[in-house]
Protein backbone atom coordinates (compact mmCIF):
# COMPACT_ATOMS: atom_id res chain seq x y z
CA UNK A 1 0.00 0.00 0.00
CA UNK A 2 1.23 3.49 -0.78
CA UNK A 3 1.26 5.75 1.48
CA UNK A 4 1.03 8.98 1.04
CA UNK A 5 1.34 12.69 3.58
CA UNK A 6 -1.08 16.03 2.84
CA UNK A 7 0.85 19.07 4.34
CA UNK A 8 -0.81 22.65 4.43
CA UNK A 9 -0.83 24.44 7.00
CA UNK A 10 -2.99 27.39 7.23
CA UNK A 11 -4.43 30.00 9.96
CA UNK A 12 -7.91 30.38 8.20
CA UNK A 13 -10.22 28.29 6.42
CA UNK A 14 -9.83 28.92 3.06
CA UNK A 15 -10.51 26.80 -0.27
CA UNK A 16 -7.25 25.32 -0.79
CA UNK A 17 -8.17 23.17 2.80
CA UNK A 18 -11.35 22.19 1.52
CA UNK A 19 -9.08 21.02 -2.01
CA UNK A 20 -6.57 18.83 0.11
CA UNK A 21 -9.24 17.13 2.30
CA UNK A 22 -11.22 16.63 -1.10
CA UNK A 23 -8.27 15.51 -2.81
CA UNK A 24 -6.98 13.06 0.26
CA UNK A 25 -10.44 11.56 0.18
CA UNK A 26 -10.20 11.11 -3.35
CA UNK A 27 -7.79 8.44 -3.02
CA UNK A 28 -9.14 6.43 -0.38
CA UNK A 29 -12.71 7.25 -1.82
CA UNK A 30 -11.25 5.51 -5.57
CA UNK A 31 -8.83 3.16 -4.46
CA UNK A 32 -7.74 0.42 -1.76
CA UNK A 33 -4.10 1.03 -2.58
CA UNK A 34 -3.56 4.71 -0.66
CA UNK A 35 -2.80 5.05 3.15
CA UNK A 36 -3.89 8.71 3.50
CA UNK A 37 -2.44 10.97 6.21
CA UNK A 38 -3.15 14.94 7.00
CA UNK A 39 -0.33 16.37 8.72
CA UNK A 40 -2.33 18.72 11.58
CA UNK A 41 0.57 21.10 12.19
CA UNK A 42 -1.23 23.78 13.47
CA UNK A 43 -4.89 22.96 13.90
CA UNK A 44 -5.61 23.29 10.09
CA UNK A 45 -7.53 20.31 9.70
CA UNK A 46 -9.63 20.05 13.22
CA UNK A 47 -12.54 21.33 11.55
CA UNK A 48 -12.74 18.03 9.20
CA UNK A 49 -12.02 15.33 11.75
CA UNK A 50 -15.59 14.60 11.66
CA UNK A 51 -16.16 14.44 8.12
CA UNK A 52 -12.71 12.85 6.24
CA UNK A 53 -13.59 8.94 6.12
CA UNK A 54 -10.67 6.88 6.01
CA UNK A 55 -7.87 9.15 5.67
CA UNK A 56 -6.10 9.66 9.26
CA UNK A 57 -5.09 12.95 10.57
CA UNK A 58 -1.98 13.41 12.21
CA UNK A 59 -1.42 15.78 15.24
CA UNK A 60 2.11 17.14 14.09
CA UNK A 61 2.55 19.45 17.39
CA UNK A 62 -0.03 18.18 19.97
CA UNK A 63 0.12 21.66 21.72
CA UNK A 64 -0.36 23.72 19.39
CA UNK A 65 -3.24 22.46 17.04
CA UNK A 66 -5.64 23.49 19.94
CA UNK A 67 -4.05 26.74 20.63
CA UNK A 68 -5.80 29.57 18.01
CA UNK A 69 -2.76 31.63 16.84
CA UNK A 70 -3.98 35.03 15.51
CA UNK A 71 -4.57 34.83 11.72
CA UNK A 72 -6.03 37.92 11.19
CA UNK A 73 -3.75 40.98 10.05
CA UNK A 74 -0.50 41.19 7.36
CA UNK A 75 2.30 41.37 10.71
CA UNK A 76 -0.21 38.73 13.07
CA UNK A 77 0.09 36.23 10.60
CA UNK A 78 3.28 36.75 9.51
CA UNK A 79 4.22 35.91 13.27
CA UNK A 80 2.13 33.15 13.50
CA UNK A 81 3.33 31.56 10.36
CA UNK A 82 6.53 32.26 11.71
CA UNK A 83 6.10 30.50 14.63
CA UNK A 84 4.30 27.27 12.97
CA UNK A 85 7.67 27.07 10.90
CA UNK A 86 9.60 27.16 13.85
CA UNK A 87 7.32 24.40 15.88
CA UNK A 88 6.78 22.13 12.88
CA UNK A 89 11.02 22.12 11.95
CA UNK A 90 11.79 19.31 13.61
CA UNK A 91 9.15 17.78 14.78
CA UNK A 92 8.22 17.02 10.59
CA UNK A 93 11.55 16.06 9.81
CA UNK A 94 11.20 13.05 12.89
CA UNK A 95 7.83 12.34 11.60
CA UNK A 96 9.42 11.83 7.91
CA UNK A 97 11.97 10.00 8.73
CA UNK A 98 10.15 7.61 11.15
CA UNK A 99 6.86 7.02 8.54
CA UNK A 100 8.69 7.38 5.02
CA UNK A 101 5.77 7.54 3.20
CA UNK A 102 5.93 7.52 -0.39
CA UNK A 103 5.10 10.82 -0.68
CA UNK A 104 4.68 14.14 0.59
CA UNK A 105 2.29 16.73 -1.74
CA UNK A 106 2.95 19.87 0.08
CA UNK A 107 0.41 23.35 -0.42
CA UNK A 108 0.83 26.01 2.25
CA UNK A 109 3.70 27.04 3.99
CA UNK A 110 5.93 25.31 1.23
CA UNK A 111 9.55 26.39 2.46
CA UNK A 112 9.59 24.32 6.09
CA UNK A 113 9.29 20.69 3.75
CA UNK A 114 11.54 22.54 0.73
CA UNK A 115 14.29 23.67 3.13
CA UNK A 116 14.11 20.36 5.13
CA UNK A 117 14.75 18.35 1.60
CA UNK A 118 17.63 21.04 1.18
CA UNK A 119 19.35 20.25 4.33
CA UNK A 120 18.48 16.08 4.98
CA UNK A 121 18.17 13.24 2.68
CA UNK A 122 14.60 11.80 2.83
CA UNK A 123 13.30 8.44 0.75
CA UNK A 124 9.98 10.53 0.31
CA UNK A 125 9.25 12.21 -2.96
CA UNK A 126 8.43 15.33 -2.54
CA UNK A 127 4.90 16.90 -4.84
CA UNK A 128 4.67 20.63 -5.01
CA UNK A 129 1.39 21.34 -5.11
CA UNK A 130 0.56 25.32 -6.13
CA UNK A 131 -1.89 26.78 -4.35
CA UNK A 132 -3.26 30.26 -6.00
CA UNK A 133 -1.55 32.61 -8.27
CA UNK A 134 2.49 32.30 -7.02
CA UNK A 135 4.10 35.43 -6.52
CA UNK A 136 7.86 34.86 -7.94
CA UNK A 137 10.19 37.12 -5.63
CA UNK A 138 13.30 36.40 -5.02
CA UNK A 139 13.54 34.21 -1.93
CA UNK A 140 10.68 31.79 -3.22
CA UNK A 141 12.35 31.41 -6.99
CA UNK A 142 16.01 30.78 -4.83
CA UNK A 143 14.61 27.90 -2.88
CA UNK A 144 12.61 26.54 -5.80
CA UNK A 145 15.56 26.84 -8.00
CA UNK A 146 17.53 25.17 -4.76
CA UNK A 147 15.08 22.63 -4.25
CA UNK A 148 15.19 21.66 -8.01
CA UNK A 149 16.60 18.47 -7.59
CA UNK A 150 14.18 17.38 -4.55
CA UNK A 151 11.25 18.36 -6.28
CA UNK A 152 9.90 15.09 -7.66
CA UNK A 153 6.60 16.96 -10.07
CA UNK A 154 5.14 20.91 -9.14
CA UNK A 155 1.63 20.53 -10.16
CA UNK A 156 -0.65 23.69 -11.16
CA UNK A 157 -3.78 24.55 -10.88
CA UNK A 158 -4.16 26.11 -14.21
CA UNK A 159 -2.26 25.59 -17.70
CA UNK A 160 -1.87 29.70 -17.59
CA UNK A 161 0.13 28.90 -14.50
CA UNK A 162 2.18 26.36 -15.92
CA UNK A 163 3.16 28.23 -18.42
CA UNK A 164 3.97 31.27 -16.26
CA UNK A 165 6.33 29.05 -14.12
CA UNK A 166 8.30 27.52 -17.19
CA UNK A 167 9.31 30.54 -18.10
CA UNK A 168 11.43 31.22 -14.99
CA UNK A 169 13.43 27.82 -16.07
CA UNK A 170 14.44 26.76 -12.28
CA UNK A 171 13.58 23.34 -12.96
CA UNK A 172 13.04 20.51 -15.67
CA UNK A 173 9.81 21.70 -17.50
CA UNK A 174 8.70 18.45 -17.67
CA UNK A 175 8.40 18.32 -14.17
CA UNK A 176 5.48 21.14 -14.01
CA UNK A 177 1.81 19.73 -14.98
CA UNK A 178 -1.29 21.00 -14.57
CA UNK A 179 -3.20 19.09 -11.80
CA UNK A 180 -7.02 20.65 -11.38
CA UNK A 181 -8.11 21.29 -8.13
CA UNK A 182 -11.08 18.80 -6.83
CA UNK A 183 -13.63 21.48 -6.19
CA UNK A 184 -16.21 19.94 -7.05
CA UNK A 185 -18.43 17.20 -5.07
CA UNK A 186 -20.91 16.44 -7.40
CA UNK A 187 -23.49 14.47 -5.53
CA UNK A 188 -22.65 17.04 -2.50
CA UNK A 189 -23.87 20.03 -4.06
CA UNK A 190 -26.52 19.09 -6.13
CA UNK A 191 -28.12 17.86 -3.01
CA UNK A 192 -27.50 21.48 -1.20
CA UNK A 193 -28.00 23.68 -4.01
CA UNK A 194 -32.35 22.26 -4.30
CA UNK A 195 -32.41 23.73 -0.61
CA UNK A 196 -34.42 27.18 -0.01
CA UNK A 197 -32.43 30.43 -0.12
CA UNK A 198 -34.59 31.75 2.67
CA UNK A 199 -34.31 34.93 1.17
CA UNK A 200 -37.25 37.29 0.31
CA UNK A 201 -35.79 38.79 -2.68
CA UNK A 202 -35.80 36.34 -5.59
CA UNK A 203 -33.85 38.59 -8.20
CA UNK A 204 -29.53 39.11 -6.96
CA UNK A 205 -26.25 39.57 -7.85
CA UNK A 206 -24.18 37.22 -5.81
CA UNK A 207 -20.66 37.43 -5.29
CA UNK A 208 -18.69 35.42 -2.32
CA UNK A 209 -15.36 35.01 -0.63
CA UNK A 210 -13.35 36.16 1.93
CA UNK A 211 -13.45 39.44 2.99
CA UNK A 212 -9.61 40.45 2.29
CA UNK A 213 -7.67 42.86 -0.57
CA UNK A 214 -7.30 40.26 -2.65
CA UNK A 215 -11.31 39.45 -3.37
CA UNK A 216 -11.44 43.53 -4.52
CA UNK A 217 -14.94 44.04 -2.88
CA UNK A 218 -14.23 47.65 -2.59
CA UNK A 219 -13.99 47.76 -5.88
CA UNK A 220 -17.42 45.72 -6.18
CA UNK A 221 -19.23 48.30 -4.07
CA UNK A 222 -17.58 51.21 -6.15
CA UNK A 223 -19.02 49.56 -9.33
CA UNK A 224 -22.11 48.44 -8.18
CA UNK A 225 -23.07 52.10 -6.89
CA UNK A 226 -21.90 53.46 -10.23
CA UNK A 227 -23.99 50.85 -11.86
CA UNK A 228 -26.93 51.93 -9.37
CA UNK A 229 -26.67 55.48 -9.74
CA UNK A 230 -26.02 55.83 -13.91
CA UNK A 231 -28.09 52.69 -15.22
CA UNK A 232 -30.57 52.94 -12.90
CA UNK A 233 -30.25 49.35 -11.41
CA UNK A 234 -32.66 48.34 -8.62
CA UNK A 235 -31.56 44.75 -8.57
CA UNK A 236 -29.66 43.86 -5.07
CA UNK A 237 -26.02 42.70 -4.72
CA UNK A 238 -25.35 40.34 -1.77
CA UNK A 239 -21.95 39.86 -0.84
CA UNK A 240 -21.09 36.50 1.23
CA UNK A 241 -18.21 35.68 2.88
CA UNK A 242 -15.95 37.13 6.13
CA UNK A 243 -12.88 38.64 6.84
CA UNK A 244 -10.33 41.15 8.25
CA UNK A 245 -11.57 44.11 5.53
CA UNK A 246 -15.53 43.58 7.11
CA UNK A 247 -15.90 46.85 9.07
CA UNK A 248 -13.85 48.75 6.27
CA UNK A 249 -16.39 47.29 3.80
CA UNK A 250 -19.41 48.24 6.04
CA UNK A 251 -18.30 51.69 6.22
CA UNK A 252 -17.96 52.35 2.12
CA UNK A 253 -21.53 51.22 1.46
CA UNK A 254 -22.57 53.89 4.44
CA UNK A 255 -20.53 56.42 2.47
CA UNK A 256 -22.07 55.45 -0.97
CA UNK A 257 -25.08 55.18 0.61
CA UNK A 258 -26.48 52.05 -1.74
CA UNK A 259 -29.22 50.19 0.10
CA UNK A 260 -28.91 47.97 -2.87
CA UNK A 261 -25.79 46.19 -1.51
CA UNK A 262 -25.77 43.65 1.39
CA UNK A 263 -22.89 41.42 3.61
CA UNK A 264 -24.54 38.55 4.42
CA UNK A 265 -21.82 36.85 6.35
CA UNK A 266 -20.40 33.87 5.85
CA UNK A 267 -23.05 30.87 4.65
CA UNK A 268 -22.64 27.25 4.99
CA UNK A 269 -25.02 26.89 1.68
CA UNK A 270 -23.75 29.30 -0.83
CA UNK A 271 -24.93 26.78 -3.54
CA UNK A 272 -28.60 27.42 -3.23
CA UNK A 273 -27.68 31.27 -3.62
CA UNK A 274 -25.53 30.54 -6.60
CA UNK A 275 -27.97 28.52 -8.35
CA UNK A 276 -31.15 31.28 -7.41
CA UNK A 277 -28.77 34.06 -8.14
CA UNK A 278 -29.16 36.31 -11.75
CA UNK A 279 -25.49 35.59 -12.21
CA UNK A 280 -22.42 35.24 -9.88
CA UNK A 281 -19.53 37.89 -10.43
CA UNK A 282 -16.16 38.08 -9.08
CA UNK A 283 -13.84 41.10 -8.71
CA UNK A 284 -10.87 39.40 -7.48
CA UNK A 285 -7.23 41.39 -8.13
CA UNK A 286 -5.81 37.44 -8.64
CA UNK A 287 -7.70 33.74 -8.28
CA UNK A 288 -5.84 30.74 -9.61
CA UNK A 289 -8.61 28.76 -10.26
CA UNK A 290 -11.10 31.01 -8.45
CA UNK A 291 -13.51 28.05 -6.14
CA UNK A 292 -16.23 29.88 -6.37
CA UNK A 293 -16.08 30.70 -9.69
CA UNK A 294 -16.27 27.12 -10.63
CA UNK A 295 -18.70 26.45 -8.13
CA UNK A 296 -21.03 29.09 -9.65
CA UNK A 297 -20.82 27.44 -12.90
CA UNK A 298 -21.69 24.42 -11.35
CA UNK A 299 -24.62 25.70 -9.85
CA UNK A 300 -25.25 27.11 -13.52
CA UNK A 301 -25.04 30.78 -12.26
CA UNK A 302 -23.88 33.12 -14.90
CA UNK A 303 -20.31 34.24 -14.66
CA UNK A 304 -19.48 37.87 -14.90
CA UNK A 305 -15.81 37.98 -13.73
CA UNK A 306 -12.40 39.96 -13.75
CA UNK A 307 -10.08 39.67 -16.11
CA UNK A 308 -7.53 38.80 -13.77
CA UNK A 309 -4.82 36.02 -14.05
CA UNK A 310 -5.27 33.20 -13.91
CA UNK A 311 -8.36 31.01 -13.06
CA UNK A 312 -10.94 33.33 -15.00
CA UNK A 313 -9.01 33.86 -17.84
CA UNK A 314 -8.79 30.50 -18.42
CA UNK A 315 -11.76 29.01 -17.21
CA UNK A 316 -14.52 31.77 -18.50
CA UNK A 317 -12.48 32.23 -21.72
CA UNK A 318 -14.54 33.91 -24.47
CA UNK A 319 -17.08 31.66 -24.17
CA UNK A 320 -18.18 30.60 -20.40
CA UNK A 321 -19.37 34.02 -19.15
CA UNK A 322 -18.48 37.82 -19.02
CA UNK A 323 -14.86 38.91 -18.48
CA UNK A 324 -14.21 42.51 -17.59
CA UNK A 325 -11.05 44.67 -17.46
CA UNK A 326 -9.81 44.42 -13.69
CA UNK A 327 -10.65 47.58 -11.65
CA UNK A 328 -12.54 49.52 -14.76
CA UNK A 329 -15.64 50.72 -13.45
CA UNK A 330 -16.57 51.54 -17.01
CA UNK A 331 -16.55 48.39 -18.64
CA UNK A 332 -17.94 46.52 -15.64
CA UNK A 333 -21.13 48.42 -16.31
CA UNK A 334 -20.79 47.72 -19.92
CA UNK A 335 -20.42 44.00 -18.99
CA UNK A 336 -23.31 43.91 -16.81
CA UNK A 337 -25.57 45.98 -19.74
CA UNK A 338 -24.30 43.40 -22.16
CA UNK A 339 -25.52 40.62 -19.29
CA UNK A 340 -29.04 41.86 -19.31
CA UNK A 341 -29.50 42.27 -23.17
CA UNK A 342 -28.82 38.99 -23.54
CA UNK A 343 -31.73 36.82 -24.81
CA UNK A 344 -32.32 33.80 -22.45
CA UNK A 345 -31.46 31.63 -25.13
CA UNK A 346 -28.37 33.25 -25.07
CA UNK A 347 -28.00 32.44 -21.39
CA UNK A 348 -28.60 29.06 -21.72
CA UNK A 349 -26.18 28.39 -23.74
CA UNK A 350 -23.18 30.71 -22.21
CA UNK A 351 -24.26 28.76 -18.67
CA UNK A 352 -23.97 25.39 -20.46
CA UNK A 353 -20.51 26.36 -21.50
CA UNK A 354 -19.35 27.05 -18.52
CA UNK A 355 -21.27 24.02 -16.98
CA UNK A 356 -19.10 21.97 -19.22
CA UNK A 357 -15.52 22.75 -17.95
CA UNK A 358 -16.31 22.21 -14.20
CA UNK A 359 -16.28 18.76 -15.31
CA UNK A 360 -12.21 19.16 -15.32
CA UNK A 361 -13.08 20.21 -11.24
CA UNK A 362 -14.51 17.09 -10.24
CA UNK A 363 -13.21 15.15 -7.30
CA UNK A 364 -13.12 11.69 -9.49
CA UNK A 365 -11.69 13.66 -12.63
CA UNK A 366 -8.63 14.89 -9.98
CA UNK A 367 -8.64 10.82 -8.36
CA UNK A 368 -7.68 9.94 -12.17
CA UNK A 369 -4.92 12.28 -12.97
CA UNK A 370 -3.59 12.08 -9.58
CA UNK A 371 -3.34 8.61 -9.86
CA UNK A 372 -1.20 8.58 -12.84
CA UNK A 373 1.21 11.23 -11.15
CA UNK A 374 1.74 8.76 -8.09
CA UNK A 375 2.21 5.83 -9.88
CA UNK A 376 4.56 6.98 -12.94
CA UNK A 377 7.92 6.53 -10.99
Amino acid sequence: MMKIFYWAPILSNIATLKAVVNSAESLMRYSTTYNVTLVNAAGEFNDFKKDIIKSNIYDLNRDLVNKKLPGIGFVKTRLSMIYIFLKSFFSLKKYLEQESPDFIIIHLLTSLPLILYLLFNFKTKCILRISGYPKMNFFRLLLWKLCSNKIYQITCPTDLTKNYLKEYKFINPDKIITLYDPIINVKKITKLKKENTGLKTREFYLSAGRLTAQKNFNFLIDAFTELKQHCNNKIPLLIAGNGEKKNELEKRIKIKKNNLIDLIGHKKNIYTLMKNSNAFILTSNWEDPGFVLIEAAFCRAFIISSNCKNGPLEFVGSDGGLLYKSNDINDFCKKIETFINLSEQEILKIKLVALKKTKNFTIFKHFINLDKILNHS
